[in-house]
């Protein structure tokens, strides 16, 4: 339900714990950074170091570092490889007071940062009122958020505990604001209703309000009428026509579902009232969306019901009747036969033919099959009329609902508008013209009676069937639904982006201005792209054109004569063959890139691996054999070292 703002690590962690990526994220020094610094210091490279390392606290977490023991040691050297000093081991005292306060007053000057003051807490109350409004954040993952908030506008962060407090008065501020907001949306009339909601009569054993909370039972017309009744009580307490645009649904959902979990006496003693009305409001307002999607849902599945009730019974009475008929068909079939092969057609009358027939048995399997025809065509149709009326029940009500159709099915909103003006007495049969596209093929014959009126029962039944079809496919929508709604409506509106923007950009720790990002991402591109170019000469295989692109050298057409072609095979011959830990030896002489393997986070490294089992563990990765082959083909090297070296 509640969501957890992104925390961001600590920059005080021991050695063994930093990352590279959180090295280069937090202690990366700006070139401004690094000029302010050596322009800014005297003496030794300590304090170079101690002033870089409050500038980039300062910027990072918003406070400064009281105890510089306990900066990673990592982030000691490399701020010093960036100041270009030399490296040392730790800042083993701390600077004077007056020096420590001179450098954190420099820190904040060129940062920009300001104090906590009346006009930040100002600050932090909106910004607390924007976030409670997308949804209701725990205190510490609040806390987490308005730390980053802070920081983004240049604000000294308080010691931990005065923050705690004051972000627990703001948050307590800024959500009594937002339920007094939600509240003053209700009219007096419309706290009186709710209040009765949450109160029982001298007829009831549960409140109204806990029968919104419970999930329907088996389909019947009777259920869906209670939940119709359910619906109108809160369309005549017009929570659907409270706009809640201002508020991030998703917070909606989570005090809604709150609220379900609560019974009548707890919420009645909610305090203050603003409060318990704004609970209310939520759940009253999923409340009415859940109840929507329930009666479509519970007339989909008695729909359903009746479909595969009709075609089981149609099934039980075809299936006897198919074995007669087959037994009969195979009689008729005889009959045909003996009078197409008759041998005295010329003088055979019909009486002596049909002396030589079994009529009885003939006429009954004619009347079997018949019937299994007219079963076959027709009784699915018949058997559904049979279970029409009781959907008159609670179709009169069911079809009231505000109903909306997307482009291209505005004949089915045409006939709920009819069958409304039929049920209403506003008209006493179906028009001539009414649509009947909705109308399933077999049904055509039974659409219409001898006089060519449309038959009501079989237009209304097809009518049923088609719109649960197009509620289920999205073609028709009921605007206040939760599931059978517009697709559009799930869309951000831009009413909505505009108001939510700027605190989900804090959220998210995205830039609000593209542009400048944009334009110092080209500058740097730029920059390392022009040293790309100047790094490669003219005759190396690879070159940059002028548009900046990366391009092959092509090697030089040319015909190789034979003769050079024999002295290369004879070189090759005189030269010994180079096995692949000898070159990478070699290579390691010349870069020592042995010495700047570091085992990963979480792993303790007992001792310097050997610069031959670094090989092994490279030769191992960078080809086909896998450590266990390498560990299983070569002598002095074993699994377990290999595996610690992978680390």
């Amino acid at each position: 339900m509640m969501q957890q703002a992104e925390t961001k690590p600590s920059i005080l962690q021991s050695n063994q714990e930093i990352s590279e990526d959180e090295l280069v994220t937090y202690w990366t020094l700006t070139p401004p950074d690094v000029d302010f610094v050596l322009n800014n210091c005297r003496g030794e490279n300590v304090l170079f170091v101690c002033l870089a390392i409050q500038i980039s606290s300062l910027r990072n977490t918003g406070r400064f570092i009281d105890d510089y023991k306990k900066v990673p040691l990592k982030a000691i050297v490399y701020i010093a490889n960036q100041l270009e000093m030399k490296v040392f081991d730790s800042v083993l005292e701390e600077l004077r007071d007056k020096t420590e306060r001179e450098y954190r007053k420099k820190a904040i000057d060129y940062l920009g940062f300001r104090s906590f003051g009346n006009e930040a807490l100002e600050m932090l109350n909106h910004f607390l009122l924007d976030q409670l409004k997308i949804d209701l954040f725990s205190q510490e993952s609040l806390t987490e958020s308005c730390k980053n908030f802070l920081i983004e506008q240049k604000i000294l962060l308080p010691q931990p505990i005065s923050l705690g407090r004051k972000i627990a008065k703001a948050r307590k501020k800024a959500l009594l604001i937002l339920y007094s907001r939600m509240a003053d949306k209700l009219t007096d009339k419309q706290k009186r209703k709710c209040d009765r909601l949450i109160r029982t009569n001298k007829n009831q054993t549960f409140t109204d309000l806990q029968s919104f909370k419970s999930s329907p039972p088996e389909p019947t017309a009777q259920v869906i009428n209670d939940y119709l009744d359910r619906l109108s009580i809160l369309s005549k307490l017009e929570i659907h026509k409270i706009e809640l645009n201002n508020i991030n649904p998703r917070m909606i959902k989570d005090i809604a579902a709150l609220v379900k979990t609560y019974n009548a006496r707890e919420l009645r003693r909610i305090s203050p009232e603003d409060k318990k009305y704004a609970y209310l409001l939520c759940f009253l307002t999923e409340a009415y969306k859940t109840l929507i999607d329930h009666i479509i849902e519970l007339n989909d599945r008695f729909l359903l019901k009746k479909e595969r009730v009709s075609r089981n019974d149609l099934e039980k009475k075809i299936t006897p009747l198919r074995k007669h008929a087959t037994a009969g068909s195979e009689l008729i079939v005889d009959s045909m036969k003996k009078l197409i092969h008759c041998k005295n057609p010329d003088t055979t009358t019909v009486s002596e033919f049909k002396e030589t027939l079994e009529i009885d048995k003939i006429e009954k399997a004619i009347d079997d099959c018949t019937t299994l025809n007219d079963l076959e065509t027709n009784g699915y149709h018949k058997e559904l009329m049979a279970r029409y009326h009781n959907l008159r029940q609670y179709t009169k009500r069911f079809y009231k609902l505000d109903f909306k159709a997307v482009k291209g099915t505005e004949p089915l909103l045409k006939s709920i508008q009819i069958l409304r003006k039929l049920d209403e007495g506003k008209l006493s049969s179906i028009p001539s013209d009414a649509p009947t596209s909705f109308v399933p093929k077999d049904w055509k014959k039974h659409l219409r009676d001898d006089n060519g009126k449309i038959i009501q029962k079989t237009w209304e039944m097809a009518l049923h069937l088609a719109v649960k079809k197009a509620l289920s496919s999205g073609d028709l929508y009921i605007y206040q639904s939760r599931h059978y709604r517009d697709f559009w409506n799930t869309i951000y509106d831009k009413k909505s982006w505009e108001e939510e923007k700027r605190s989900l950009y804090v959220q998210l720790s995205l830039p609000h201005r593209f542009q400048g990002v944009l334009k110092q991402l080209k500058k740097e591109f730029n920059h390392y792209l022009e040293e790309a170019r100047m790094s490669l000469r003219k005759e190396d295989f690879v070159y940059l054109n002028a548009q900046g692109n990366l391009k092959f050298h092509k090697d030089e057409a040319l015909d190789i004569p034979q003769g050079v072609k024999s002295l290369k095979q004879i070189l090759e011959s005189y030269m010994p063959m180079t096995r692949i830990e000898k070159l990478l030896a070699e290579v390691d002489q010349k870069t020592h890139f042995s010495n700047h393997f570091q085992p990963l986070i979480g792993h303790k490294q007992k001792s310097e691996p050997s610069p031959e089992l670094i090989y092994a563990t490279i030769i191992a990765h960078g080809t086909n054999i896998g450590l266990h082959g390498m560990a299983y083909s070569s002598e002095g090297v074993d699994l377990d070292p290999l595996r610690t070296v992978s680390r």
